[in-house]
């Protein structure tokens, strides 16, 4: 299976997280160092998310600026506010949001979709 650039931060980044948070119910040691290396590579999964929305000749200047909203300003929101627990659900989700429906919004073919995978970095 082929993944592409924004799947391997993504899911990579998700199964640490997820293992940081269940280290840190039971309180091993270690959880903060997972937790912060999940939520690096969420980072990264969304600076790279950025950079497609913005950089994308499809997409209107308003429907933009409404995923950009999604991938700043709910995130710190969710982390403020939410446990990590939380955070952690709110990040797949809107993770796989993007992957599944929203990319094809942003890219102009499937081919050109597939294109961007790991090996044309």
């Amino acid at each position: 299976m082929k993944f592409t650039k924004l799947e391997i931060p993504f899911y990579f980044g998700l199964a640490i997280l997820a293992m940081g948070i269940l280290f840190k119910i039971q309180h091993y040691s270690g959880a903060k160092l997972m937790i912060g290396a999940g939520l690096l590579l969420e980072a990264i999964f969304i600076i790279l998310v950025l950079t497609e929305i913005i950089s994308s000749k499809k997409a209107t200047k308003n429907l933009k600026i409404l995923w950009v909203m999604e991938y700043t300003i709910f995130p710190i929101f969710a982390l403020i506010f939410f446990p990590l627990l939380w955070l952690g659900v709110l990040i797949f989700l809107g993770g796989t949001n993007y992957l599944s429906r929203g990319r094809k919004k942003f890219l102009f073919t499937r081919r050109e979709a597939l294109n961007e995978d790991f090996d044309s970095i």
